[in-house]
């Protein structure tokens, strides 16, 4: 009898157990989803939008004979996001901070000011961590002085 006891409670804490892994399963991914990471660009729109305008810049970036032909590309990445809009953007956070640190460093270049620095460190790696998983739209190298 005592055991027969214990089968009922073991059956039915598997079963209880089942249905709670079932149902947050089920409604897990409408209670997140539209979360943004602060911490990457991920929403689909701005990700695909990105990868493309990067291959474009870094294919100017070949062919360029100049800073300002350097700068130029970089503009026009930069549009090119910014073409999506306010409220695709606004969509995926780091996004606005990404871009205005793109601004800084074109707007150092053309001052002739040092590379900008954040906390100590050089703009490029808060930039490149944003986008790590999209490597054509880290820094290149040629944008870095000393490098």
């Amino acid at each position: 009898m005592l055991y027969g006891m214990a089968s009922k409670k073991g059956l039915i804490v598997g079963v209880a157990g089942t249905l709670l892994i079932g149902a947050a399963w089920s409604i897990g991914p409408f209670v997140f989803e539209g979360r943004d990471d602060p911490k990457s660009l991920d929403s689909a729109p701005v990700r695909e939008e990105a990868l493309a305008a990067c291959e474009e810049m870094r294919t100017r970036l070949e062919g360029t004979d100049g800073p300002e032909a350097e700068n130029a590309a970089v503009e026009a990445m930069v549009a090119r996001l910014r073409a999506l809009g306010a409220e695709t953007l606004a969509k995926d956070v780091p996004v606005e901070s990404w871009l205005a640190d793109w601004g800084r460093v074109l707007a150092a270049r053309r001052a002739g000011e040092p590379f900008p620095h954040v906390d100590g460190a050089s703009i490029h790696r808060r930039m490149d961590d944003l986008v790590k998983d999209l490597r054509p739209c880290q820094m290149p190298a040629q944008l870095i002085p000393g490098r």
